[in-house]
């Protein structure tokens, strides 16, 4: 049993569908179960009260943070590493007996229409919002060496799919703000995340009716 603990991006329950789903795909069923529980606009600060009540009394095999995405502009990274990552930790430890991975900070998404007439300061703003996350995806990954969790690398798997989709100079978004995966999107993400769990899904077609 495992449970997706994290922000608004997690909160909708989308990263536990798919991945239940492309999981039982490639695997059939194992007898693994996803869950999410999220809460909007949460920090690694913010959310430690609501610990407790995230896990409900239920004993989870693992649980994976997705935290981070909020903390930046709020504190430094170093803070965040420091401080609120490390507290953060503990009092998942003080509910949870098993195993703890973090996903690093997926970043917000630049617009594959970036290049477009009057769209470049967006652009920019956009790569500059990207680069004051870095810190925080290196925070995430030294935490879980000094901590002895599992580091997800979400953002290293994100960026080599923006990076084909330059390339190709495919006109679709992942996102529906820049920050919250769209339907598509969350079908994409999920597949990065199987991945990064260590598992390869076989190549699969996914219907989707986006608005």
């Amino acid at each position: 049993s495992v449970l997706f603990l994290g922000d608004s991006i997690v909160g909708p329950g989308m990263y536990s569908y798919v991945v239940n789903e492309l999981v039982t795909r490639a695997c059939g069923d194992v007898g693994v179960t996803f869950h999410s529980w999220g809460k909007a606009m949460a920090t690694s600060e913010s959310i430690v009260p609501d610990v407790a009540g995230a896990l409900g009394g239920r004993e989870f095999d693992w649980i994976l943070l997705n935290f981070g995405h909020n903390d930046v502009g709020r504190y430094s990274a170093e803070e965040f590493r420091t401080r609120h990552g490390p507290a953060l930790i503990e009092e998942v430890r003080r509910h949870h007996k098993g195993r703890i991975g973090w996903m690093s900070v997926l970043g917000v998404e630049p617009s594959p229409y970036g290049d477009e007439a009057g769209l470049g300061k967006l652009a920019a703003q956009t790569n500059e919002a990207r680069d004051r996350q870095m810190p925080f995806v290196e925070a995430i990954r030294e935490l879980c060496r000094e901590k002895g969790l599992v580091y997800l690398p979400l953002r290293e798997a994100i960026d080599r799919v923006l990076a084909s989709r330059a390339r190709q100079g495919q006109r679709v978004c992942f996102t529906m703000d820049g920050v919250h995966p769209n339907l598509f999107g969350s079908w994409m993400i999920g597949g990065l995340l199987v991945q990064c769990l260590g598992l390869t899904p076989p190549p699969m077609t996914v219907d989707v009716l986006q608005a």
